[in-house]
């Protein structure tokens, strides 16, 4: 059973108990009201996730999540499968505050070994489906994401050149490029920090 569906049996459970849900980290739960706590049974689903974004190989901004950047540079799709392999995904930046994240590791990585260009890394943007129909790895439209900012370099991107650049990729700086997907990248691994219920 995937850590999501027992996460989604565990809540189940709990609300069926009509007890508290709770789970060590940093998950906020829903309470019961004052008068029908005792009334209430107090139910604890540890599913393993408690230090999902406290990799040790990994970088956590509290707020944001936890990233990696992978300096061993992989095509987009195997990128995309050593994410998932380690917990997460490919990094889709939400907002200026991780779009920072990512620079300052970027900043701080050592060198990239066997890139075609050490001066960007694969995020889990693409336009396979369609050519200008720029989505998450789930999915997602970009524009939904919160960060929509693409390099100017090169007279402006995204552009297509020579009609195979397809998945996306930061730039040191922290704007976006297209880039073909089959060119060996760095690449940003992001484990979401768990929100609230």
């Amino acid at each position: 059973m995937s850590p999501l569906s027992t996460l989604v049996n565990c809540i189940i459970l709990s609300v069926a108990l009509q007890g508290t849900f709770s789970m060590p980290g940093n998950v906020a739960v829903p309470t019961p009201s004052i008068q029908n706590i005792t009334a209430q049974l107090v139910y604890v689903c540890d599913i393993g996730i408690r230090g999902a974004y406290r990799r040790d190989d990994y970088t956590h901004t509290p707020g944001i999540g936890s990233h990696k950047l992978h300096t061993k540079a992989e095509p987009w799709n195997q990128a995309r499968k050593i994410c998932n392999d380690e917990g997460g995904h490919l990094a889709i930046i939400n907002s200026n505050a991780e779009r920072r994240a990512l620079v300052a590791l970027f900043d701080r990585s050592g060198p990239v070994i066997g890139a075609e260009h050490t001066f960007e890394a694969y995020l889990g943007i693409h336009d396979l489906y369609g050519e200008g129909d720029w989505v998450t790895v789930f999915g997602e439209p970009i524009t939904k994401t919160g960060f929509v900012e693409w390099s100017d370099r090169w007279n402006g991107q995204p552009d297509n050149w020579g009609n195979n650049q397809h998945c996306g990729a930061m730039l040191k700086e922290g704007t976006m490029d297209d880039v073909r997907c089959d060119q060996a990248f760095a690449f940003f691994c992001e484990i979401p920090e768990i929100s609230p219920l």
